[in-house]
């Protein structure tokens, strides 16, 4: 361990400043790293000012290159790489807490502070949702305050923070040109990562819709000119699955099936506004009749993006609701695929289709015994016994969409009626400040189409049959219990009026900040007169105009700014260097007051203390003024190297 001498000392301020910064910055990333990697940064913070207080001993330059060692292997052994974001984000946090360990010059104090710009950086891309920005924000503000700090440790901390407010108030208007006319990145901001495990998935797997629907976080927001459709039509197409093993559900690799069409200005007309999923899937009111631009068809009627989807998406894309998509050859051989079924399954298909006689009646008689089986629609069905499909019919009569929506299509293939299961969102709720649907995660869902002679694909959906109220409410993930699920309750009164507003504010952020992409850009441009020009050519021809109306802002300002005393301006240098080493100076302290407590503080620079003080009176205080005196002052501090 090195002992921290008196003459490396850092004013309080220089130290306890940067620490707060980063510690708060690291506050950002809880949730989305370990918790033990926020809280080392926090106990290096708090270590810190305990070792600035009582004189602590900082570590050695041995003790330093074993901990950075050492938080390498952690990080290793916990994501086998160095390259991604979550184990970049994890060594970036170890990083800073082992920086505040070495904390010892204003250089290092200076980094601490840049430090924690860089965190909350890092949070924003990890979730740049509204109320992580205004938190990174506050951040950036007390990390501003931080390097006011370093450099003028003499002021107190409301001073530190004008300061800081001053700084970004002045970068506004700067960081906005920029972020509207700098070239639009067409990928996210930062490799791969493990966002994808909270969209829908290429396939299903019973209970994963369930896991999804816990969540209330905002899917997609839809914006519908012509107003909401009837409940009954808020069905959200996302993945059309058709191959199957009994458990898992997936998509056959075939070509993309045609899209219904209808006559001009026929349909709904929607923009999108998909945040990222991870998945390729473009949900769309179903079934759509056009492919955004981009995109392309899927198979059985799906859109899909050419790469996962993992920034905000906003496209346009019109449906016809209640419109039915062609049944082909090949589409129906799939959905007459069985796996191995149990005898159950099977003799309660062939019941079904004895007392159905043709297709549709087939149908409405699975859907009849579904309503009197008293099936239980709940988020937490169990771990099932057995076959999943048998124990969801037989036994626990338990489960969450997808048991509804697999065990009906296994019973139609089963009885000879071509099925398949659809997945993507039910539901959503109108925000008539907005003009949009705000449709969630909690509103992720299964259902079944089943091929009948002369229609087509028609949508069953036999969750209905155990909770019809899922047609007209959404799923409240808070409130649903294993007994069964319990739907949102109707936004009315201040509540509801407040949290509209907010998802209004929200929606605004979204839309027009995490959704501004290369598109929205070109579209700006337009509207400036600047349609032929690229964002750099924009960019470099705002910077050209602007350059000359800053220029003579400064100098307006250099003109109004009242003239520093150069001997004051010395004076002060003085005194932050010696501030740098604990000797504070009070408003009050007159100049030989403060250099005797500055001498007996550094009793080796006593010479030099008193020289300059004697300069800074002359020429402060003589009976006239003295050049020669003022240059002599300024030399003797630019010598003065305590």
């Amino acid at each position: 361990m090195a002992a921290l001498g008196k003459g490396q000392r850092l004013a309080p301020r220089a130290v306890t400043w940067p620490a707060l910064a980063l510690a708060a910055a690291a506050a950002l990333l809880l949730g989305a790293v370990p918790p033990p990697a926020v809280g080392a940064v926090w106990a290096a913070a708090l270590w810190r000012l305990a070792a600035q207080r009582r004189g602590w001993a900082l570590p050695g330059r041995a003790l330093r290159a074993a901990a950075v060692a050492g938080a390498v292997l952690v990080v290793l052994a916990a994501h086998r790489t160095l390259l991604d974001q979550a184990p970049g984000t994890l060594l970036l946090l170890l990083g800073a807490a082992l920086k505040l360990l070495e904390l010892r010059t204003r250089r290092d104090a200076a980094l601490a502070a840049l430090l924690a710009f860089v965190v909350a950086a890092v949070a924003l891309v990890h979730d740049p949702a509204l109320p992580r920005l205004l938190l990174a924000l506050a951040v950036v503000w007390l990390a501003l305050a931080a390097l006011a700090a370093v450099a003028m440790p003499e002021l107190p901390p409301r001073a530190l923070l004008r300061r800081a407010g001053a700084l970004l108030a002045q970068a506004a208007p700067l960081a906005l040109v920029l972020f509207f006319l700098f070239p639009r990145l067409g990928g996210p901001l930062w490799g791969p990562s493990d966002r994808g495990v909270t969209g829908l998935g290429e396939d299903l797997v019973l209970g994963r819709v369930a896991e999804l629907a816990r969540s209330d976080a905002v899917a997609m927001r839809v914006r519908l000119p012509a107003g909401p459709p009837p409940p009954a039509l808020r069905y959200w197409r996302a993945r059309v699955l058709d191959r199957t093993d009994g458990v898992r559900w997936w998509t056959a690799r075939q070509p993309a099936a045609a899209l219904p069409t209808g006559a001009a200005g026929e349909g709904v007309e929607q923009t999108v506004t998909l945040l990222p999923g991870g998945g390729r899937a473009l949900p769309a009111l179903d079934p759509p009749a056009a492919v955004p631009e981009g995109a392309r068809a899927g198979p059985g009627g799906t859109l899909l993006w050419p790469r996962p989807v993992d920034r905000v998406l906003v496209y346009q894309v019109r449906s016809l609701p209640g419109a039915a998509l062609p049944a082909r050859a090949g589409e129906l051989g799939r959905a007459l695929a069985l796996p191995r079924l149990t005898p159950q399954v099977r003799a309660l298909a062939r019941r079904l289709r004895r007392e159905g006689g043709d297709t549709a009646g087939t149908v409405e008689a699975a859907l009849a015994w579904y309503r009197q089986r008293g099936l239980v629609y709940t988020l937490r069905p169990g771990r099932p016994r057995g076959d999943p499909v048998t124990d969801f019919l037989f036994r626990s009569r338990r489960g969450f969409c997808e048991h509804f929506a697999a065990s009906f299509a296994l019973l139609m293939r089963a009885a000879g009626v071509p099925a398949r299961i659809v997945t993507g969102y039910l539901g959503g709720e109108w925000n008539p400040l907005t003009g949009e649907l705000v449709v969630r995660r909690a509103d992720a869902h299964a259902w079944v189409e089943v091929a009948l002679p002369g229609r087509g694909w028609i949508r069953v959906d036999p969750t209905l049959t155990a909770a019809p109220g899922r047609l007209e409410r959404a799923i409240d993930p808070a409130a649903s219990t294993a007994a069964g699920v319990r739907f949102r309750p109707r936004g009315v009164g201040l509540a509801g009026t407040l949290a509209r507003w907010w998802d209004a504010v929200d929606a605004a952020w979204t839309h027009w900040v995490l959704g501004y992409g290369p598109r929205m850009q070109e579209a700006l441009l337009a509207r400036l007169g600047l349609a032929a020009a690229r964002p750099w050519e924009a960019l470099g021809l705002l910077l050209a105009l602007a350059a000359p109306l800053a220029l003579l802002a400064g100098a307006w300002w250099a003109l109004r700014r009242p003239r520093t005393d150069p001997a004051v301006a010395a004076w002060a240098r003085f005194r932050r260097r010696l501030a740098r080493h604990g000797v504070d100076a009070a408003a009050s302290d007159a100049p030989w007051a403060y250099a005797r407590r500055a001498e007996r503080r550094l009793p080796r620079h006593a010479a030099a203390i008193r020289r300059i003080t004697a300069l800074y009176v002359a020429a402060r205080y003589g009976p006239r003024a003295d050049p020669r005196a003022v240059r002599a002052l300024e030399r003797a501090v630019a010598r003065f190297r305590p």
